[in-house]
């Protein structure tokens, strides 16, 4: 990213290892969203907002705790801790007050492979000097998280109107 950020400001260069972080947060925000449906539907609106605040002190005591020795990793760790804890409480909760059958293990191992392709190509960033070569291995991890995922989700892609006849048996 940081070649379509030009390189007026090459200060703001070393910021960008901090956006897998923040994009990990994201996840776990989007999960959070989709699961926060639970207390709407259920009318426990109270419950969200506990939820939203207890966020909040995550996100306070992550960054009253870890700022003075991090700097702003602590702010992008926070977010993580944030996100993550709200996902997790509104889950266990939204289990309790209207139980819905996620696939839990695929979603697990989905952000477990995620998180190790980015330290697989995080690896591969600091032995591999050819720019080229790093492209394409990253590349090759692309292709594999793919395959992961059409191997994985082969009965869904069926499912599909357009593409699911490229997955007939």
């Amino acid at each position: 990213w940081k070649y379509f950020m030009g390189s007026t400001h090459l200060e703001y260069w070393s910021g960008l290892l901090i956006v897998p972080v923040l994009m990990l947060s994201k996840i776990f925000l989007g999960i959070y969203y989709n699961l926060s449906v639970w207390y709407k539907v259920t009318n426990k609106n109270l419950i969200g907002a506990w939820i939203t605040i207890s966020g909040v002190l995550v996100t306070v005591v992550v960054n009253y705790c870890l700022i003075p020795h991090w700097g702003y990793w602590a702010c992008a760790t926070a977010t993580v801790c944030c996100y993550g804890w709200m996902m997790v409480v509104s889950a266990v909760l939204g289990q309790k007050y209207y139980p819905v059958s996620y696939p839990w293990t695929k979603i697990a191992l989905y952000i477990f492979i995620t998180i190790s392709l980015f330290f697989c190509y995080y690896i591969l960033r600091e032995r591999i000097k050819s720019i080229w070569a790093l492209h394409l291995s990253s590349l090759g991890l692309c292709l594999a998280f793919l395959l992961v995922i059409l191997r994985t989700e082969k009965e869904e892609f069926r499912k599909l109107p357009v593409v699911g006849r490229f997955f007939q048996r």
